[in-house]
């Protein structure tokens, strides 16, 4: 038997560390380091070390040029192409965009309901899925819900896994639109005529000692005569024509108003749920993943320039400049309140729906004795990307590209994932949303916006000092969702 030697020489060994300098290492930062199917993250994209990276090249040239050159040719083409993508102004044209890609759009509904907010009708959706899932194992806590999820839907729920555990903890960590009919105008006359949502959902859901990581697709339908709730009703899930709490005979019939609110009369019904997975699982931390979507073309709006053009006619105080800094003082507040476990910090500053996410995160850290520190992090670019305007709400998305030391440490203080030593860039997808009456520049500032009093708001999102409510924004933008650049779809 023969046996190959392999002689392992400087320029080999070079080789292998350039190959490990180009390699990624796992984030966890806010609203993108942590995988709700327990694999560990998968944000943004791009390791850092670049200039470590050429230094070793410039070395591998003197000692060994006939490997060093050829390979310091490929890193710089390489490194072109990566800063071409992330250098430039603050803002990009939609001229260099990719298209967005297919999936359901939302606004659609607008043309048979003005009324309809995209942003008013995912934070119903939230409301409803955790709803829904924590009045599995109460049959009254389910009727209260039939005006919402009808009778098939309800009792799949009843009967679902895991039987006779009550469900005490729901964070949805995504939710998209897959598919959005809405019939024609002439169709839509019709009494039988729906509007039909599917909607897919990745979720951890909890018992008292079990985690669960779980996918699955709701098909959702509304009468298409129907008029969307304002948001102060569209909150509270009683009677979705008189808005008490719905007690019922016979599921259908309203005891209070007498109307029958069932089929998606007068708001959205869940018709179907398919379970894609169900998986008993804890949240993963601590796992080393590359990242993937940071090189991906940025995925802007068609309709920017126009809707941008016309946000900034109705309030000309707004710049893109102050909106900016509105971005970059969120992201700063972010990343300290984050790396320190102190969700307080983050409260003022990101949407209801936003901060629950956040605390899922912070406190799972906790229970493992583990937290991540996000260090010198700083944006290196903002693209805005998308705006968005009905009647409650403005919103608009940008891609924030942006870097810094991420790593997890345990309750000893010793790294066990990502690099105290080497700069992780990634990028992402941020929403902020602000009301739609709300005029003025944004505020770079840790005021509160009614008082004027230091930031210091409760749970419920209030101002502790003059008791306004701020994280709806309702003075001014807010952080309502991060999305990672591989499955954001425009």
């Amino acid at each position: 038997m023969s046996r190959r030697i392999t002689t392992v020489t400087p320029a080999l060994v070079a080789l292998v560390v350039v190959a490990a300098a180009l390699a990624e290492v796992a984030e966890a930062r806010p609203g993108g380091g942590q995988s709700y199917s327990g694999g560990g993250s998968s944000s943004g994209g791009g390791g850092g070390g670049d200039a470590e990276l050429i230094f070793l090249l410039i070395r591998l040239i003197f000692y060994y040029p006939k490997i060093g050159i050829p390979l310091l040719l490929i890193v710089v083409v390489v490194l072109y192409f990566k800063a071409k993508g992330r250098l430039g102004g603050a803002w990009q044209s939609p001229a260099a965009a990719a298209a967005p890609r297919p999936g359901g759009d939302l606004s659609r509904i607008l043309a048979l309901d003005p009324q309809f907010s995209p942003i008013v009708f995912e934070d119903f959706v939230y409301r409803l899925y955790a709803s829904a899932h924590q009045a599995r194992r109460v049959p009254a806590d389910l009727a209260a819900l039939a005006p919402y999820l009808d009778d098939g839907v309800r009792e799949a729920l009843a009967e679902r896994q895991p039987a006779n555990l009550p469900i005490t903890n729901v964070v949805i960590g995504a939710m998209k639109a897959l598919s959005v009919s809405v019939p024609g105008r002439a169709e839509a006359e019709r009494e039988d005529a729906k509007v039909v949502i599917r909607l897919s959902f990745e979720a951890n859901m909890s018992t008292a000692e079990h985690t669960y990581y779980v996918e699955e697709i709701w098909t959702l339908a509304r009468a298409a005569s129907a008029r969307s709730r304002p948001p102060e009703k569209a909150e509270v899930l009683g009677c979705p024509h008189c808005g008490a709490p719905f007690t019922s005979s016979d599921n259908q019939r309203c005891d209070y108003c007498g109307e029958v609110v069932s089929g998606g009369r007068f708001d959205w019904q869940v018709t179907s749920i398919q379970v894609v997975r169900q998986d008993e699982r804890p949240p993963v931390l601590t796992q080393t993943v590359a990242e993937v979507g940071t090189d991906l073309p940025t995925i802007i709006d068609p309709n920017l320039r126009k809707r941008w053009d016309s946000l900034a006619h109705d309030d000309p105080a707004l710049s893109v400049d102050s909106l900016r800094a509105r971005v970059e003082m969120i992201f700063r507040e972010l990343n300290a309140g984050w790396s320190a476990l102190d969700a307080p910090r983050l409260r003022p500053y990101v949407s209801d729906g936003m901060f629950d996410y956040l605390r899922y995160w912070i406190d799972a850290y906790r229970r493992q004795s583990a937290r991540n520190v996000v260090d010198d992090a700083a944006i290196r670019r903002v693209l805005l990307v998308k705006v968005s305007r009905d009647r409650y709400y403005d919103a608009v998305t940008v891609r924030v590209y942006a870097g810094g030391h991420d790593y997890t440490i345990d309750a000893r203080g010793k790294v066990i994932s990502g690099s105290k030593r080497r700069v992780r860039e990634y990028s992402e997808y941020w929403t902020l949303i602000r009301g739609s009456s709300v005029r003025g520049a944004a505020r770079a500032d840790a005021n509160c916006p009614q008082c004027g009093a230091g930031l210091k708001v409760s749970m419920a999102g209030a101002c502790e000092y003059c008791g306004a409510h701020i994280t709806r924004g309702e003075f001014d933008w807010v952080l309502s969702k991060i999305e990672q650049d591989e499955s954001y779809g425009g």
